[in-house]
């Protein structure tokens, strides 16, 4: 696969800050523009190696590093990334890569769990402030800003973090990638969650980090959405086994929001699980929305998501 054409790059982090800002990344074709469903197959067919993928991984992510927001860490040396064959538990991330955030506590336990899934952990943490390196005259601000530029310089398939204070709802705001949110473990605390390029992957992240067994059966979801979502999303919320919300009840309610600024923080006051959907970008009727879900509901919430990815989510 033809690699990305970069300007040498500096060496310090000095460097970085003094250097003249590069022009925006050609798109050039990557493995890091396949979801994790096209890898997989292309793995299972012989079509590509996980070698292949760290590797181009690693020459995106130098070409992404100028645009500030990730630092190298230094218990992980790129060149150096093991991977593992894949069994039951791991097959789901085998060969993925992705980039991990600076946070301590259960941001890491996430980094943790998606290396025993033999997913690949490519040597940069996240840190404040990144530029678009698409659009380099945007600043990606919080911690998930070089996560964010490592998703849109096609080096990673999903980068985990933190969300402090609606940052990562912000961030998919701001870039147009999808994110998903789980519940926090206790008041103040933050929540992980992750970014990641497409909308069919969801299912697959979502049930690689719940550490919960994930019932076979679909749950009878109560639906709570404003009138005007019910036309938005046509078919796919039509056909789910629910019932209408019952306003002294809590339990299974799923709620549909749109994301803007004044609900960034519906998720944390609720306690709730969030995926965060970029609906339809550059289209006349482009939007944001997020789905709130109480705990045990994500992997329904996920599906989903995947739903909504249209026809090309039906061939994984």
């Amino acid at each position: 696969m033809e690699k990305r054409k970069s300007a040498t790059l500096p060496r310090s982090p000095g460097e970085f800050m003094a250097a003249p800002l590069l022009p925006p990344l050609e798109p050039l074709p990557t493995f890091g523009e396949l979801s994790m469903d096209e890898l997989h197959h292309r793995f299972t067919k012989g079509i590509l190696s996980p070698e292949e993928l760290l590797s181009d991984s690693i020459d995106n992510l130098l070409a992404v590093v100028p645009y500030g927001g990730l630092t190298r860490s230094a218990g992980h040396l790129m060149e150096n990334q093991p991977w593992r064959q894949p069994s039951l538990i791991g097959a789901g991330l085998w060969g993925t890569t992705f980039v991990r955030a600076a946070e301590s506590g259960i941001a890491l336990e996430l980094v943790q769990l998606a290396e025993e899934l033999s997913a690949v952990c490519i040597g940069f943490f996240t840190e404040q402030s990144a530029r678009n390196p698409l659009f380099p005259d945007q600043i990606l601000e919080g911690p998930w800003g070089g996560g964010a530029g490592a998703l849109l310089g096609w080096a990673v398939q999903f980068a985990l973090g933190l969300d402090q204070g609606g940052n990562l709802a912000r961030t998919v705001l701001a870039t147009g990638l999808p994110g998903f949110r789980l519940p926090t473990r206790a008041p103040g605390m933050p929540a992980p969650g992750w970014l990641h390029n497409y909308l069919v992957d969801s299912p697959i992240l979502a049930q690689s980090f719940l550490k919960q067994a994930v019932s076979r059966e679909t749950p009878r979801l109560r639906l709570e959405l404003p009138p005007e979502w019910e036309f938005r999303l046509g078919a796919i919320l039509r056909g789910l086994p629910r019932e209408r919300a019952d306003e002294d009840s809590e339990t299974g309610l799923i709620r549909i929001l749109p994301l803007k600024g004044e609900t960034i923080l519906a998720a944390d006051s609720l306690g709730c699980s969030a995926a965060y959907v970029p609906w339809r970008p550059g289209s006349s009727d482009a939007t944001f929305f997020q789905i709130l879900s109480p705990s045990g509901t994500e992997m329904t919430v996920a599906s989903i998501v995947r739903l909504l990815a249209g026809p090309a989510a039906e061939s994984g």
